[in-house]
C-alpha cells in the first residue's frame, strides 16, 4: 500500500507502543489545540514583525511575546506581571533575582498590589485673562 491510507497504517503501526503508551496516560491531550492557540498571536502577526529594526530588536520582542504567553499559560494577568516585573527588576542583580520574577515564581499576592492603578495627580489649571 504506498498510497495516502497505505502511509497513515504505517505510519500507525510504526508508532504503535507510543499510540498506546499515550492512551494509558490520561494526562495527554489528545490533540495539539492548546499549542496551536498559543502561537495564532505569533502567526497571525509575523509580517508585521519582520522590521523590528535588527536582530536585537527581534530578540526583545521573541522575549517579550514568550513571557506575555507563558503568563496566559499560567492564567497570570498580564499588566500586574509587567508591572511587577518593571518595578522590581533594577533589585535582580543575580540569575537568582531574575527568575524569581518569571511569571511563574511570582506569588499572586504581589500581582494583586501591582494591579492597583496609582491615583493620578493632575495640575490644577490656572485661568488665563
Amino acid at each position: 500500500m504506498h498510497g495516502p491510507l497505505g502511509k497513515a497504517v504505517n505510519y500507525m503501526l510504526n508508532h504503535w507502543d507510543a499510540l498506546n503508551h499515550y492512551l494509558n496516560d490520561g494526562r495527554l491531550e489528545i490533540d495539539n489545540n492548546r499549542a496551536e492557540r498559543s502561537i495564532k498571536p505569533f502567526v497571525i502577526g509575523r509580517k508585521n514583525w519582520l522590521f523590528h529594526g535588527n536582530d536585537v530588536g527581534a530578540r526583545a520582542g521573541g522575549t517579550l511575546f514568550s513571557l506575555i504567553e507563558t503568563c496566559k499559560a499560567h492564567n497570570i494577568d498580564v499588566f500586574s506581571w509587567l508591572k511587577h516585573a518593571l518595578n522590581n527588576i533594577q533589585q535582580a542583580d543575580t540569575v537568582e533575582k531574575l527568575e524569581q520574577l518569571l511569571p511563574f515564581n511570582v506569588e499572586a499576592e504581589q500581582l494583586e498590589a501591582a494591579r492597583a492603578m496609582p491615583q493620578l495627580i493632575f495640575p490644577e489649571k490656572k485661568a488665563v485673562n
